[in-house]
């Protein structure tokens, strides 16, 4: 099925010291999100650095969520528990029906999260919550290469900053942006908003009945009637580049004894 479906959506926004300079990029992307939304749609926000917090429980009043963000000041700490902030996010969602999502608005770094990184991916590859990353790292990086800070090590930080936000998207089923200006902002809005309310919710029925409580790996793929790969064209005939986004896998039920 398809259409115009209502949202809810928890967002998770980086508030660390340690890129205070660019929090401005953080704050305009987290401002344009909670605008794109309709009045029916329900929102959270949570924030994290060393801790994660609950800023604005979930709502419809868009101008509450707009007023939690107005209340941040100062950040009191220069780390950014990005596993902690992603696990716990996944976990508030887990009995949610309908319609959902995280996005998450984070420079992807993480320093002294209790969570271990392939804890949270297990959590996220079996979780039925789609994450939209909005990377805000370009806009540092931008900045350090602008004035010859860009050392290796740090080079490879950032590299593994990215990759970490890939891949919550990837194994979720959401997308990951990487804008290098807050310029790509509204356009990402918007194509978050468009793929979550008209996304496609498909069914079937395996042939592997064991009860296991094991992964199960799914691949998505489009096919034309007669079993080859589905080409998309224009009004012009010219073929169009289609990309499948879906879940990889989900935990088949463990039966009870």
């Amino acid at each position: 099925t398809t259409g115009e479906a209502l949202m809810t959506v928890v967002m998770v926004m980086e508030f660390s010291s340690k890129y205070y300079e660019f929090l401005y990029d953080t704050f305009n992307a987290a401002y344009g999100f909670v605008n794109t939304l309709k009045p029916e749609d329900w929102i959270a926000i949570m924030i994290y650095d060393l801790r994660v917090k609950i800023l604005q429980d979930f709502t419809k009043n868009k101008a509450a969520a707009i007023g939690s963000l107005n209340t941040l000041n100062q950040p009191g700490f220069s780390e950014m528990n990005l596993f902690d902030a992603v696990s716990e996010a996944v976990e508030r969602m887990h009995d949610i029906d309908g319609r959902k999502a995280i996005v998450l608005i984070s420079s992807g770094e993480d320093t002294f999260s209790k969570k271990r990184y392939t804890d949270v991916l297990k959590q996220v590859q079996t979780s039925d919550t789609p994450i939209y990353a909005i990377g805000t790292g370009q806009a540092v990086r931008l900045w350090y290469e602008g004035r010859g800070y860009m050392d290796s090590p740090q080079s490879i930080g950032f590299l593994q900053a990215d990759n970490q936000l890939r891949t919550f998207a990837r194994m979720s089923g959401g997308k990951a942006y990487l804008p290098r200006f807050e310029g790509e902002f509204p356009g990402i809005f918007g194509d978050i908003a468009a793929q979550l309310r008209n996304e496609y919710i498909l069914s079937y029925t395996p042939t592997n009945t064991l009860k296991d409580g094991k992964f199960r790996k799914i691949k998505v793929t489009l096919q034309a009637p007669d079993g080859k790969p589905l080409k998309v064209v224009d009004e012009k005939g010219k073929e169009l580049r289609v990309e499948v986004r879906a879940r990889e896998g989900y935990n088949a039920p463990r039966e009870v004894d």
